[in-house]
């Protein structure tokens, strides 16, 4: 089989340095192999490059790509202009970073198509690589919330000892997982006897405003039950190219197989597993698998490729200090250990507008790039966030506030208090909330919290209102709130049941006045506060 290489070079601010920089930042360091190091672990470097004196810039074990690539990359220029790549293609592919810096494309063939998206804006690349390969769905108001997981739970009391213990702490969070320890012997839609009751304490979930998502594994067992019913029902697996390839001593084992040309892997279950193939163009394969998973919350989807299990050498990439701030809570709940504020009001605006990143790491790029650019982030255009992310120093988080806005603190001793721009070296102790700022000028909606999002989404709104200097000494601010039920699967925006708010607050020597207009109205009634 052919293999094609693709070397895709980038431009590095400083060429001179060569191999000792993988990343191109022009600000002076103190120790560049000490920064580089360190920028290399939060970024998952797989590449040792070494420096003129024979000394490894990046001391970070060799990791392979084991599972897939999401094909691809935006690019960040010194001057801000912003510029994406995506290579589309139908065949198995990996890239790889290595040292100037470059990327390495590796694929064993197929029909590729490389895009590329010229910005030149962040928010513009982004709309672009959409128009390419489409819009994402709307995600649930509760799925904005908090969420705990956790491999490893003993059987269902401990599940529930788990869920209770977080509950009593007082943390606001909206879902349980239930992580592959639920199913009998790792087989998907089953669950083993020590987990006997998972429905109705599901159920009961549900009565206290929370939900549940379990995990699957599509790849089945090919002994029992579920199996012979896609097979009934006419799905397909990942197969064998012809008959003759089929390792009978294999396949021979197992009488569900006799006259196929299925292939078989090795993953979680005690036997061999098929890999059923999603794409095919019958839907039977959809309409089974439907059929199998009919009442959920949430799916969480694992080992959704044909990849087997294989010698047990992957080292562990153990996580940072877990007692830090954890700021991925923003934008993947999942993994979130603290709360802030009641976030989700505000979040719908991020998550609801097409063509825009939610984190917004990039809103400023016209700025001198920035190692702390990649540590921080802003979750819209209004609220900048600086937690500290080092497991060396969890007492201060060092920030930028993009010196093209100002930016007002909501954090515990400053609240309120207009900030210098600039980089900026913040207290940021454990028991403190993370630093937050907000950026003059916008108005952000928020809730009471409650204990879960259903709670809160019944308590009332307030609007926090940060001015901003305008013309003719007046200050102003302006808002805006999506609100639709939070559970409703988006076909059609244009008759999709939400309401639409737009706020403007103005603020002279005389007078101050805020107006609230209701921009869209939804057809059908929608719970929450009586305004609604």
């Amino acid at each position: 089989m052919r293999k094609f290489f693709i070397i895709l070079l980038l431009s590095c601010a400083n060429a001179q340095d060569r191999s000792t920089r993988i990343d191109c930042y022009t600000e002076a360091i103190v120790d560049k192999h000490l920064v580089n190091q360190t920028l290399c672990e939060k970024r998952g470097c797989i590449w040792n490059p070494v420096d003129e004196l024979g000394d490894e810039v990046c001391r970070v074990v060799l990791v392979i790509r084991l599972v897939g690539v999401h094909p691809f990359y935006v690019g960040l220029a010194p001057d801000g202009m912003t510029y994406g790549v995506l290579l589309w293609n139908s065949n198995a592919q990996e890239i790889t970073e290595g040292p100037a810096p470059h990327l390495i494309y590796r694929t064993i063939g197929g029909q590729i198509e490389m895009y590329f998206f010229p910005g030149p804006t962040f928010e513009e690349v982004i709309k672009q690589y959409q128009q390419v390969v489409g819009n994402p769905f709307l995600p649930a108001y509760w799925a904005l919330g908090f969420q705990l997981c956790r491999y490893g739970y003993k059987n269902l009391t401990d599940m529930q000892a788990a869920v209770n213990r977080t509950i009593n702490a007082g943390i606001p969070f909206d879902v349980a997982y239930a992580d592959i320890d639920y199913m009998n012997e790792y087989k998907d839609f089953t669950y083993g006897t020590e987990w006997a009751g998972l429905p109705e304490y599901v159920d009961y979930l549900h009565s206290i405003g929370m939900h549940n998502i379990l995990i699957f594994d599509p790849a089945l067992e090919v002994d029992y039950d579920p199996f012979q019913r896609a097979l009934q029902q006419n799905a397909s697996f990942i197969s064998w190219p012809s008959a003759e390839l089929v390792p009978q001593d294999v396949n021979g084992q197992y009488p569900m197989l006799d006259g196929t040309d299925i292939m078989l892997g090795v993953v979680w279950p005690d036997k061999h597993v098929a890999f059923p193939d999603f794409l095919d163009p019958s839907l039977d394969t959809s309409n089974w698998w439907m059929n199998e998973v009919i009442k959920f919350d949430g799916m969480w989807i694992d080992m959704n490729e044909p990849f087997n299990f294989g010698t047990s050498t992957n080292f562990t990439n153990y996580p940072d200090d877990p007692k830090q701030h954890n700021d991925t809570q923003l934008f993947c709940p999942f993994q979130g250990n603290y709360s802030t504020f009641d976030a989700p009001p505000y979040q719908t605006m991020s998550v609801f507008q097409w063509g825009n990143d939610v984190t917004r790491t990039f809103k400023f790029t016209h700025v001198s790039p920035n190692p702390s650019r990649f540590t921080q982030f802003q979750p819209g255009c209004i609220v900048r966030l600086n937690p500290s992310i080092s497991a060396k120093n969890t007492s201060y988080a060092n920030g930028y506030l993009p010196v093209q806005a100002h930016w007002y603190s909501v954090y515990d001793y400053n609240y309120g208090m207009l900030m210098t721009n600039g980089h900026q070296s913040l207290p940021a102790p454990t028991d403190y909330l993370i630093p937050v700022f907000v950026r003059a000028g916008y108005i952000v909606p928020r809730q009471k919290p409650g204990m879960t999002t259903v709670a809160s989404r019944m308590n009332e709104f307030q609007l926090l209102i940060a001015l901003a200097n305008s013309s003719n000494n007046n200050f102003v601010a302006t808002g805006e709130l999506y609100w639709d039920d939070g559970e409703t699967i988006v076909e059609d925006f244009g008759t999709h049941n939400y309401y639409h708010f737009l706020y403007k607050f103005t603020l002279n020597q005389n007078t101050a006045m805020l107006n609230i207009t209701r921009d869209r109205n939804a057809e059908k009634k929608i719970s929450g506060p009586e305004f609604m």
